[in-house]
């Protein structure tokens, strides 16, 4: 199977279980031989974990669910990247995410990206 390339977003900047789950589960995929990469926000607790690891990450601001610029920033990460899925993981980024999927061609998948 060929390996597929997953960039991972998260809005939030500390850490709890949900940004604890979503370490391990780029661990675990890049370990199958994905290739994975986060978008986040600047000074993210769990971007400075992924980076530690050697996961590229970016950053953008994601002031709301409605932050124009946040979209066009993840679309063209989401482009230039050539992404095969967006993985999102939390309300504020599946908005964005979302949005910027769509546009940019890249499909979708999280918990609140399906719905």
């Amino acid at each position: 199977m060929k390996p597929l390339r997953i960039l991972h977003s998260e809005s939030s900047n500390g850490w709890g279980g949900q940004e604890h789950r979503t370490f391990k589960e780029m661990l675990a995929l890049r370990e199958r031989g994905h290739v994975l990469e986060l978008v986040c926000v600047p000074g993210a607790r769990l971007g400075e974990r992924l980076r530690a690891e050697g996961f590229a990450v970016h950053t953008t601001t994601m002031r709301s669910g409605a932050d124009v610029s946040a979209v066009a920033h993840m679309r063209h990460i989401l482009k230039q990247g050539r992404f095969d899925v967006l993985n999102t993981h939390s309300g504020r980024d599946s908005l964005l995410g979302g949005a910027a999927a769509r546009l940019s061609g890249t499909p979708p998948r999280g918990s609140r990206a399906r719905r």
